[in-house]
């Protein structure tokens, strides 16, 4: 299954910013190889600079490099302020969420994955809050690409170890 890329904002022209619904960004890709061999990449969140340069410049673990509910990663990405994403929940083998706040906003990534070799990967990320709208309706290009980004790195990096 090729990488798709979607959001449920509409058109950007359309994107109301008074609106304060929250605006969600998804990104699909399918791997071959088993649930396990992604998860074990996927979950290592302060090594993800070493396989998505492109969106992920640095994640500097907070507490614990453990990826577990309550534990805080810093990270820094390419043209956006450092933040620091709290684990929100972790289903070992499937899925993690985190989320991070700025003024007017709640923005939430889960990585969820399905199937069991090949392994569909779902990166989603929620968009919440006052300035929710406005927020996506200016950085709706950066996100959408930054999902398409690192789903594809995640494919080839666990595609490659499997050569």
């Amino acid at each position: 299954m090729p990488l798709s890329v979607e959001s449920d904002a509409g058109p950007r022209d359309k994107l109301s910013p008074m609106t304060r619904s929250p605006v969600v960004f998804r990104a699909t890709t399918t791997i071959r190889a088993q649930r396990r061999e992604v998860w074990s990449v996927m979950k290592d969140v302060v090594r993800w600079p070493e396989w998505t340069p492109a969106t992920v410049k640095s994640v500097v673990a907070l507490d614990n490099k453990a990826l577990m509910a309550g534990r805080r990663y810093r990270v820094k990405q390419p043209r956006l302020s450092t933040a620091v994403w709290k684990v929100t929940s972790v289903d070992a083998n499937r899925d993690f969420t985190w989320q991070t706040r700025a003024p007017g906003l709640r923005l939430t990534a889960t990585h969820e994955l399905e199937g069991n070799g090949p392994t569909v990967v779902n990166l989603t990320l929620t968009i919440e809050g006052a300035l929710a709208r406005i927020a996506a309706w200016f950085a709706r290009a950066k996100i959408e690409k930054y999902l398409r980004l690192e789903a594809d790195a995640l494919k080839r990096r666990v595609e490659g170890k499997r050569s």
